[in-house]
Parts: C-alpha cells; sequence; structure tokens
C-alpha cells in the first residue's frame, strides 16, 4: 500500500488502489459463488442451468484474481525500488534482503493471528475432522508462521479459516526473492543513469521469469491430474473437498449436503493443488509481469514519453479490447471437453496472460498524460475516491471474508438473524430454478463484502495498522542508532 510520501510524490498510485480495489470486490464475488454452490446438487439440469448462468460465470471471473493481485504486489515491489535508486535513497533502495523478508513476515502476521483466533471462536479447527493424529495442530500452525504452508500438502496442514494465507506464502517468498534480484543489478552511477539502467535489465530478467514460469506450468502439466481446465468441470464445493472437510461442514452446520462426496474428484482436486496452484514455483509468473509493468511505467515517466501517432493509438486501442476480453472471458469452462492443446495453453499459460491482460490496462492508466497510450478515462475511474477504503482494507478483509461466507451460507442461524434485520439471505425451501439461487449469490456476496469490509476495518484499526507503525517507528530508531 503506498504511503502518504508515495502518493506525494506518484500521484498515480491512486489508481494502483482503484485497480486493487476491483480485484478484491472480484474475488469475495467469486467465493460468493462457490459457497453457494454448496445447497446444490452436483449434477442433473438445476446444476447445469446454475454453471451456465452468467451471474455465476462473470462472478467466478475465470478465477484469476489472486494472480492479478500478485502482479500489483509485485508492480508495487519493484516500482518502490527503482524509484528508492532514482532519488539516491541508498536505505530504501537496499533494504537488504533478510531484513526485508522479516519485515514483510512481521507485518503480514498480526491479522493472520487475529483472524486465526476469530476462526477458531466461531467453530473452526486446526484438527483434521475426524482427527486421525497424523500431523499434529502445533505443526500446521508453524507452517503457517515460518511461511511454508503453501509447500505442504493442504488437505494435511490447512483449515477453513487460514485457506487463502496459502499466497501470503508465496508473496513473501517470491518478492524476497525479487529484493535479492534487484540488488544483484544495481551498478550506481549517477542516481538518474543507475535506476535506468537498473530498470532496463531488470525488465529483461522479469520477461525471463514469466516465460521460465509459462514452462514450468507446461512442464507439469498432466491431462488427468494436473489440468485446471479439467478441474473447472468440477467447479462444484462439495466435490472439490477432501472428506474430513465435507464432513467436518456436515457435522458443525448441520448442512445436508445435495451432492455425495466424491473421492476420485475430490483426489485429483488434491493433487492439483498441492502440485500447481499452491507451490511457489509454479504462481511467480503474475509477479513477474508486475516487475515488467513496474520497469515499463518507471521508464515511461523518466524517459522522453512515446509521441502519439495514429498507428500508436490503433495498437494500444486493440490491445486494450484483447486484455479487457481476455479478463473478462476466461471463466469455468461449461462445455463437457476440449481439445488436449486448449487444456494445455489453459493450464500453462491462462494464468499469467490474464496478469498481463490487467498490467497492461494499468499502464495505459499509469503513464503519463502526454504518453501516446494513456488512458485518462481509466486513470480517472480507477482514481475514484470510493475505491481507497476498499484498497485499504483489502488484505485484512481477503484473510476473513472466505470464513465469514462460510457461516453466512452453511448456519442457518446466521442467515436468519441477518434476515430479521435486513430480510436478506432467504433460501426457499425448494428453489427449482437457476435464477433462485442465482439471486442468492447476489445477496451473499453483498452481505458477505460488507461484513468482511466492517471486520477488516475494525482488525485494521487495532491491529494491522499500529503493528505497521511499531515496526516501521522501531526501524528508523535503529537506522539512526546505527
Amino acid at each position: 500500500m503506498a504511503n502518504s510520501k508515495d502518493e506525494a510524490t506518484r500521484p498515480y498510485f491512486h489508481a494502483v488502489d482503484g485497480c486493487r480495489a476491483i480485484v478484491h470486490i472480484s474475488l469475495v464475488a467469486l467465493h460468493a459463488a462457490m459457497l453457494t454452490t454448496g445447497h446444490l446438487p452436483s449434477k442433473g439440469a438445476l446444476w447445469d442451468d446454475f454453471r451456465r448462468n452468467p451471474i455465476y460465470t462473470w462472478f467466478q471471473a475465470g478465477g484469476v484474481q489472486v494472480d492479478l493481485m500478485f502482479m500489483i504486489s509485485g508492480f508495487l515491489l519493484i516500482d518502490k525500488l527503482l524509484e528508492a535508486v532514482f532519488r539516491n535513497d541508498q536505505e530504501a533502495a537496499t533494504p537488504g534482503v533478510l531484513n526485508f523478508a522479516l519485515s514483510r513476515a512481521l507485518r503480514l502476521l498480526p491479522p493472520i493471528i487475529v483472524v486465526s483466533l476469530i476462526g477458531l471462536y466461531i467453530g473452526d479447527s486446526w484438527d483434521l475432522y475426524p482427527y486421525d493424529g497424523d500431523v499434529p495442530a502445533i505443526f500446521r500452525i508453524g507452517a503457517l508462521l515460518i511461511f511454508v504452508l503453501n509447500l505442504l500438502p493442504a488437505s494435511e496442514y490447512g483449515s477453513f479459516t487460514l485457506s487463502l494465507c496459502w499466497s501470503c506464502c508465496v508473496d513473501l517468498h517470491v518478492n524476497t526473492f525479487f529484493v535479492a534480484l534487484f540488488a544483484f543489478s544495481q551498478q550506481f552511477r549517477t542516481q538518474h543513469e543507475a535506476a535506468i539502467n537498473t530498470a532496463f535489465r531488470l525488465r529483461w530478467a522479469f520477461l525471463f521469469l514469466t516465460v521460465a514460469a509459462i514452462s514450468i506450468r507446461a512442464f507439469l502439466f498432466e491431462k488427468d491430474s494436473i489440468n485446471i481446465f479439467k478441474l473447472g468441470q468440477y467447479s462444484h464445493f462439495g466435490l472439490l473437498m477432501t472428506s474430513s472437510s465435507y464432513d467436518w461442514i456436515k457435522e458443525v452446520y448441520s448442512h445436508a449436503w445435495k451432492t455425495e462426496k466424491n473421492k476420485i474428484v475430490s483426489d485429483f482436486a488434491k493433487v492439483y493443488l498441492d502440485a500447481m496452484y499452491m507451490p511457489t514455483h509454479t504462481r511467480f509468473g503474475p509477479f513477474a509481469v508486475g516487475g515488467v509493468l513496474a520497469c515499463n511505467l518507471f521508464l515511461a515517466h523518466h524517459k522522453q514519453p512515446a509521441v502519439k501517432s495514429l498507428a500508436g493509438s490503433v495498437m494500444a486501442w486493440l490491445l486494450t479490447f484483447i486484455s479487457v476480453g481476455l479478463l473478462v472471458i476466461p471463466c469455468l469452462p461449461a462445455a463437457d471437453d476440449a481439445p488436449i492443446e486448449a487444456q494445455f495453453f489453459a493450464t500453462a499459460s491462462l494464468r499469467i496472460v490474464a496478469s498481463i491482460s490487467g498490467a497492461f490496462l494499468l499502464y495505459r492508466a499509469l503513464v503519463p498524460e502526454s504518453h501516446a497510450w494513456h488512458w485518462k478515462m481509466l486513470n480517472s475511474f480507477l482514481s475514484m475516491k470510493v475505491f481507497k477504503p476498499i484498497a485499504t482494507l483489502s488484505y485484512v478483509s481477503y484473510l476473513i471474508h472466505f470464513r465469514l461466507l462460510m457461516e453466512l451460507n452453511f448456519r442457518s442461524q446466521a442467515r436468519a438473524n441477518i434476515n430479521t434485520f435486513f430480510g436478506l439471505l432467504s433460501i426457499a425451501k425448494e428453489p427449482v430454478t437457476a435464477r433462485d439461487w442465482s439471486l442468492y449469490v447476489i445477496k451473499l456476496f453483498i452481505v458477505g463484502f460488507a461484513l468482511s469490509m466492517l471486520c477488516a476495518f475494525v482488525i485494521h484499526s487495532l491491529v494491522e495498522k499500529p503493528c505497521a507503525d511499531f515496526l516501521g517507528r522501531n526501524r528508523k530508531e535503529k537506522l539512526k542508532a546505527n
């Protein structure tokens, strides 16, 4: 998140906040749609109609929201480091790899700990259901505290409250590597020349990393196991869970599943999550795309901007339409099959292509107004003040919203309490059409988003911000002492 000094010298950060807010809103919508499927059968006419419904598919948005967040994270880090070199701020430009990793971990952990305690209070458990003693709870808690949770089997080390914390681990791993890469790439001469040269070198490095990320995912592709297309075919929440999670929801919420647990599908999902979805080496591509964006944007602001021309404008708008289309169209597949080439492409590059699309649109919004590709209307839209508080609270809301949605979606008493005051979240005893459930998705999203923002505001005000301020003051005092 940009600080006040950043905003004073780089006002385009307002547009970044707008992008972050929109992606977060879309992520809450994705999970509202996902959890709603827990009330539906996983086969038959009702399910087929629902998963093809525009509301469901648009809310899914291809499931690339986290990748867009990764792209923004990589962009913000590299942009900050490049600007520090340009200002000849040696302290900010060379944070030190270990110091950076520790500082970032300490900033991420306080909200995670608070959200974990809230999850325990409302019924979550660090024990498997039923607990078989294979992985003691203390080991699974420790895996998160040392940020290796994403490298371990989710079915054995996860919990519903912390089901999204794998991405925090990826963020720490990749950005720490980027700090090391940045330090290696620097050759100080004059401050301006050093920053320009560093941006040029890093851009090639990040392009190489982007290609490497696609290559790794392509190498890991397996038609019958590590295949994002097939995962999309099994988008029903009940099918994708392990037996322990399925039983936990059934017992804790007294939930009557309308689909039977399918071990073949859940085993497929487990292999995909452990081998492709969570590991750092399969998810660093969007960060690299963000690094390319940071380098290109820095060069656009500090070198002679591109001269406006008809050919340049046509190219900019053509790429814009392609980028918007790639972000809007990629939904979970509704067809039963696709050419193996399409399945291979989707698994290897869909997430990175979506990140490139988002990065291009951000580039158009953030380049100087004198630049040939600047899109003033997009910049103005993303810079709207309404997005700022959502962006500020997005990290804590990200951590807590899924658990809140589960409470609203599966706990009948929670829905009854909401209905008492607001008349929302009512579920008909026998909804007979996909439209009924699509409207419920919208209501669940609205209520869940509002409650997650409220909870995030409290945790941000009482925990996240005070801890961040304390760490910042402590770091400044140490630097002064040295």
